[in-house]
């Protein structure tokens, strides 16, 4: 074949020229290579490329929620307000009432509430270890759809009475979560308190922090320290449950008073431990002590745990082009840095979660998600 001939077919398409000029040895060689690159090229073509939507469903992680019901929980629930208004214990009891029965399909939900009722401390002569008993047999064990049984708790508390044994409560808690029905889920603690954990009677009055004159804190009928500030043992407590992967969110009850400093600081400690503290505002947790603040507060803890955290159903595990998709049509990004987007948080096991803003505009938009996908596949 001439080169004039041979360049008139290349311009007709059928052979290149470069190829022609391949050693007449090497062409076959050439021509098999050339052949294995285009059906390597068409096989991914080939490929399920169209968006394809991947079945997501709610985790549903448990929580048991842990509601102090001291003699503090008496005082009035809106801050600065008159001796007969609504107390703390009303606003808990109106917000939960409100806020639970949404979350029922949502949540594997459990509760205590501490302590065991007692006479109120009146002073000297008082056994305080009465009145910082805890009881196992009351806490109600997580289930799924367990809000009747979790509100007929609450409901039945009674008047506040006894002191804060934030410390005892929260080891139930923690026991509770070992229940062999609920392994394999995600776990949390949400407590509700005054941020004035005592009933450590060990603590030497050398050691005791006392909130108020130091008889107060030794005021137990055999001169034990029940009154002192035991929150850094509970810091020390919810810390550990961080390093189990169980995070603990707090709603605190303390009014924004300069008098009542200490029992913030209390309450931010606990939050920061806890591994959730709230993401914005003056402080890190939930400040809730009237009925609407305490609802909000109760949402702004639960239901990100309810709508940002899901499961991908199916054994598939696609890629960050993947996005996931709201009701409203809303897009959310992956983001590995975990600060607005979504990310694995065990992918072996097919478990995600959004956060940052986009996790809170999901959470109050209360909208499911899907996850749609374009460049991984459709099948496994």
């Amino acid at each position: 074949m001439s080169v004039r001939r041979a360049e008139a077919r290349r311009q007709q398409g059928s052979i290149p020229l470069k190829f022609l000029e391949v050693p007449r040895r090497w062409r076959l060689w050439v021509l098999a290579l050339l052949v294995a690159l285009l059906t390597v090229d068409c096989g991914a073509r080939t490929g399920p490329l169209e968006p394809c939507e991947i079945p997501l469903e709610k985790d549903r992680p448990v929580v048991m929620l842990l509601l102090e019901h001291g003699l503090g929980m008496s005082l009035p629930g809106r801050c600065n307000s008159g001796p007969f208004s609504s107390s703390r214990w009303d606003a808990i009891v109106e917000s939960m009432n409100l806020a639970l029965p949404a979350l029922d399909d949502a949540l594997v939900l459990g509760a205590y509430v501490y302590p065991v009722p007692g006479p109120d401390p009146m002073g000297l002569g008082v056994d305080y270890e009465y009145l910082c008993q805890v009881d196992p047999g009351a806490v109600v064990p997580a289930r799924a759809n367990n809000t009747t049984s979790v509100l007929a708790a609450i409901n039945g508390a009674g008047r506040p009475a006894g002191s804060q044994p934030v410390y005892e409560a929260l080891r139930l808690a923690r026991r509770a979560l070992d229940a062999p029905a609920l392994n394999g889920r995600s776990k949390f603690i949400v407590i509700a308190n005054f941020g004035a954990s005592n009933c450590n009677g060990a603590i030497s009055r050398a050691a005791c922090d006392c909130p108020f004159e130091e008889w107060m804190c030794f005021a137990d009928v055999r001169g034990r320290s029940y009154g002192c500030d035991d929150t850094a043992r509970v810091v020390d407590l919810i810390g550990g449950f961080r390093r189990e992967s169980i995070d603990t969110l707090v709603m605190g009850l303390s009014c924004p008073d300069p008098a009542l400093a200490r029992y913030i600081r209390n309450l931010d400690a606990m939050a920061i431990a806890g591994g959730r503290p709230r993401p914005d505002g003056p402080y890190r947790f939930y400040l809730s002590t009237d009925p609407e603040g305490f609802r909000t507060g109760l949402e702004e803890a639960l239901l990100p745990l309810a709508y940002c955290r899901l499961q991908v159903r199916g054994d598939l595990r696609p890629g960050e082009d993947a996005v996931l998709v709201d009701d409203d049509d809303q897009q959310t990004r992956a983001d590995p840095t975990r600060r607005d987007g979504w990310d694995w948080t065990d992918r072996a096991a097919g478990k995600l979660e959004v956060f940052g803003p986009a996790c809170r505009s999901i959470a109050q938009r209360r909208r499911a998600l899907r996850m749609l996908t374009t460049r991984s596949r459709c099948s496994p």
